[in-house]
């Protein structure tokens, strides 16, 4: 692509300072949008990143549709933008590496209306990477380097101010049930609905009489394991064999410290099928072991 993608450091700067404010109030990811207008040289200029309400999580953020959907009508009336306005989603991976996941790359999926996509994933430290996906005539993409025009400053306290009022992380509940006589409570790290919902995994854990509690350092840990691992197969970097022999060890790692969670070993047809659409808390099963231990990999 011979065209160059450039953005003002005042609105790096916030994108990052987003990020730096969802690591600060919650340790968790965060998510938004930007525009790109096309100059008169036919370059693309990135500005103007937002955010909206949404639900954020260490490994994950999930913005509001109806907001979003209200936010491109905004830009769709601003007579300032102009037909050739592109949007670009932007996220963050808080202190891990920028990269695409395998579902960074589902998500892009939902942009391929248009002709081509922008895309930008950044982390707390200011590494980033940014693709342009093109749609028509063909399928590609191209990972291409941000021209970042000034320089970097500490992080803004209206965008703590904001961040706080727009982000939701959730919270821990109880949910208390009865067997043989005995109150057993379990405790679940998610809420929303977009969430994990660990019912549809806990299939064992009626047959025990003890309270169970959910890891959550854990399974945010085995989420990112698993994020890395499709992505890895996806890119075509790992094969059949390979993924088995990596979820094999994270079970035997999981089995040693006798974790409620485990991941299917499924075959390479049923990877094939699942690890194009699903997201990887689909590759997570819950299990109730006696004492287990928690903790990161």
């Amino acid at each position: 692509m011979n065209r160059s993608f450039y953005i003002d450091v005042k609105h790096w700067n916030k994108i990052i300072d987003y990020a730096r404010a969802a690591n600060k109030l919650f340790n968790t990811e965060i998510g938004g949008m930007l525009i790109a207008l096309e100059d008169k040289e036919g370059d693309w200029e990135l500005m103007n990143p937002v955010i909206l309400t949404q639900d954020v999580t260490a490994a994950s953020t999930v913005l509001e549709k109806e907001e979003l959907a209200e936010y491109y009508n905004s830009i769709a009336m601003n007579k300032k933008y102009g037909p050739k306005t592109q949007f670009v989603w932007w996220h963050s991976h808080n202190t891990m590496k920028a990269y695409f996941s395998s579902t960074d790359t589902n998500t892009m999926l939902e942009y391929k209306g248009g002709r081509f996509s922008m895309s930008l994933v950044v982390n707390i430290e200011g590494s980033y990477v940014f693709r342009v996906s093109v749609w028509d005539p063909v399928v590609a993409y191209e990972e291409l380097e941000l021209d970042i025009l000034g320089q970097e400053r500490t992080l803004s306290k209206s965008i703590l101010k904001e961040v706080e009022a727009k982000c939701t992380k959730p919270v821990t509940t109880a949910l208390t049930t009865w067997k043989n006589g005995k109150k057993v409570t379990r405790k679940s790290h998610y809420t929303s609905s977009d969430q994990l919902e660990l019912d549809d995994y806990n299939s064992g854990f009626y047959g025990r009489d003890h309270q169970e509690t959910i890891d959550t350092d854990t399974y945010n840990s085995l989420f990112e394991a698993m994020d890395e691992i499709n992505t890895d197969y996806v890119k075509g970097t790992l094969n059949y064999d390979k993924w088995l022999e990596k979820v094999k060890i994270l079970n035997r790692q999981l089995k040693q410290r006798r974790s409620i969670y485990s991941v299917p070993e499924i075959s390479n047809n049923e990877l094939e099928h699942r690890v194009y659409f699903n997201h990887p808390h689909e590759f997570i099963q819950g299990h109730a072991y006696e004492g287990y231990l928690g903790g990161h990999f």
